[in-house]
């Protein structure tokens, strides 16, 4: 694999890792008008409300996941100038 190419990915992947929590709670104070469950020992929240916060953050996760590969490949496009596989990314 191209070593811009790993950099590339490498940092929006750190970018993506400091994010996402925060959208993936910001999207459940939106949706739900209450604080995300942190504590999953926590009896007191329901299983529906657990289960539904960890369904959002894994989507959220996995677009930001889409979302930096995608932007990796296009940046080193421009970076190296030359056509990088998709199988690299």
């Amino acid at each position: 694999m191209n070593i811009a190419l790993k950099l590339v990915a490498a940092g929006l992947s750190i970018g993506a890792a400091i994010i996402g929590p925060r959208i993936a709670d910001g999207a459940w104070r939106l949706v739900a008008r209450d604080e995300p469950p942190t504590d999953l020992d926590d009896t007191e929240r329901s299983f529906a409300a657990v289960v539904g916060f960890a369904a959002l953050s894994a989507f959220v996760v996995a677009v930001l996941q889409v979302a930096s590969k995608r932007g990796a490949y296009r940046v080193s496009q421009k970076m190296i100038g030359d056509r990088v596989s998709d199988r690299e990314v």
